[in-house]
C-alpha cells in the first residue's frame, strides 16, 4: 500500500542564500533514506519560503518488505551432543533468532535457521531518521537558541509530519509534530490545519503562502511584466537573474508595487542608477519605449493587503537618498580626468 508523506519545518526568517542549498540537501537525504531502507517512493518535492522548508513525497511504501534469511549457526560438532540431541549452543542460537529447534537444519557441517525478518513501517523509519536529517543540514552562520545544544540556521517554531492523514509521532528540537501550521504572518487565515499531504500546497495558499518556489518566481515575473506594460514601460529580466532568485526566497506572498523617483536623477549614467536599484535596493528597473531608463521602478513586497501607499513612500524615500549619494560621487569623480587618476 502506498501513502503520501509531508514534513514541514516552520522557522524564523532564513537567510535566502541558505535556502537553495537546503532544498538540494533535503531532497538528496530523503531519497537516500528511502533507498537505503528499501522503501519504494514516487517523486520527492522540496518546497521553501523564508519561513518554511517542506518535503512532500508521493506514493511512499507503507512498510519495508518482509524478507527470509538463512542464518548460519554453530558448527555441527558444537551444535549436537554425542547422543544426537541439540546442545545448549544450538538451543541458544534458536532462541536468539526466535525459532524452534525443530526448525533448525544442517548444511555444510553447520546448523542454520531460516529467519523471517519483518520490515519496519515507513512511519517507524521516518520517526527514527527525520530529526537526524534536519540536524545534518549544512550552512553558514548556524545558531543555537534556548537550551538547545544543536545548531540550525534559524530557530524552529513548528513541525508538521504526516503520512496520509496520520500524524507521525516524531520530534525535532523537542518540538512534537502535529498537523497544524501557520500561513503568512498577516493573513486572515493565519492558523491552518493540513488534512493530507496532497492538499498541502493549496491549503497554504488559503493562508497567503505560495510555498512552491517555482510558482512564486512565475508570479513575480508575470506580475512585474503586467505592471510595467500597463504603464507603457518594459522590464529587462535578462540582467536580474540573481535578483529574481533572491526575491523569490525572501517572499511568501510576493506583490509588485510601482514606485518612482525624481527625473533629475536620470542625468547620471543609467548603469549607476540601475546598480543602485538592483544591487542595493532589490528593485526592478523599468525602461521606456525608446529603451531609455525610466524614473519608475518596481519593488516586490511580501505583503497581504491592498493599500500600497506606505510601501511606495518608504521605498521612494530610500531610493532618493541612495541616488543623492550616487550623484555626489559621480560628480566628484568627474572633477578629475581619468589620466590624472593613474598615479593613485
Amino acid at each position: 500500500m502506498k501513502k503520501d508523506f509531508l514534513l514541514e519545518i516552520l522557522v524564523q526568517e532564513l537567510p535566502y542564500k541558505f535556502i537553495p542549498s537546503a532544498i538540494l540537501q533535503l531532497k538528496s537525504s530523503f531519497e537516500k533514506l528511502f533507498k537505503d531502507s528499501g522503501l519504494d517512493y514516487g517523486a520527492v518535492e522540496v518546497y521553501a519560503t523564508p519561513r518554511r522548508l517542506a518535503v512532500l513525497v508521493n506514493n511512499l511504501s507503507e512498510s519495508q518488505q518482509t524478507v527470509t534469511k538463512d542464518i548460519k549457526g554453530p558448527v555441527l560438532s558444537a551444535a549436537k551432543t554425542p547422543q544426537g540431541d541439540y546442545s545448549q549452543a544450538a538451543i541458544g542460537f534458536a532462541r536468539k533468532n526466535n525459532v524452534d529447534t525443530k526448525d533448525l537444519y544442517e548444511k555444510d557441517n553447520y546448523i542454520y535457521a531460516k529467519v523471517e525478518i519483518k520490515g519496519k513501517t515507513a512511519q517507524d523509519v521516518l520517526k527514527d531518521n527525520v530529526e537526524n536529517i534536519i540536524l545534518k543540514l549544512q550552512g553558514p552562520h548556524f545558531m543555537r537558541w534556548g537550551y538547545n545544544t544543536q545548531k540550525f540556521s534559524r530557530p524552529i517554531e513548528n513541525i508538521v509530519a504526516l503520512l496520509d492523514n496520520e500524524v507521525i509521532d516524531l520530534s525535532v528540537f523537542n518540538i512534537k509534530a502535529t498537523n497544524k501550521t501557520q500561513g503568512h504572518r498577516y493573513s486572515k487565515n493565519r492558523y491552518l490545519t493540513i488534512d493530507e499531504p496532497r492538499n498541502y500546497v493549496e491549503i497554504l495558499k488559503k493562508g497567503n503562502v505560495f510555498v512552491n518556489q517555482e510558482q512564486r518566481r512565475k508570479i513575480i515575473v508575470e506580475s512585474a511584466q503586467n505592471l510595467a506594460s500597463k504603464n507603457n514601460l518594459t522590464i529587462d529580466l535578462s540582467n536580474v537573474e540573481e535578483l529574481l532568485e533572491e526575491i523569490t526566497y525572501i517572499t511568501e506572498y510576493p506583490v509588485c508595487v510601482l514606485c518612482e523617483f525624481d527625473k533629475k536623477y536620470l542625468k547620471i549614467p543609467s548603469i549607476v542608477t540601475t546598480t543602485v536599484m538592483i544591487q542595493h535596493q532589490r528593485y526592478l528597473p523599468l525602461w521606456d519605449d525608446k529603451n531609455n531608463l525610466s524614473n519608475h521602478f518596481i519593488t516586490i513586497a511580501n505583503y497581504v493587503g491592498s493599500d500600497f501607499s506606505n510601501i511606495q513612500r518608504g521605498n521612494q524615500r530610500v531610493i532618493t537618498a541612495r541616488l543623492e549619494d550616487a550623484v555626489f560621487f559621480f560628480e566628484e569623480d568627474n572633477k578629475t580626468k581619468l589620466i590624472d587618476k593613474i598615479e593613485n
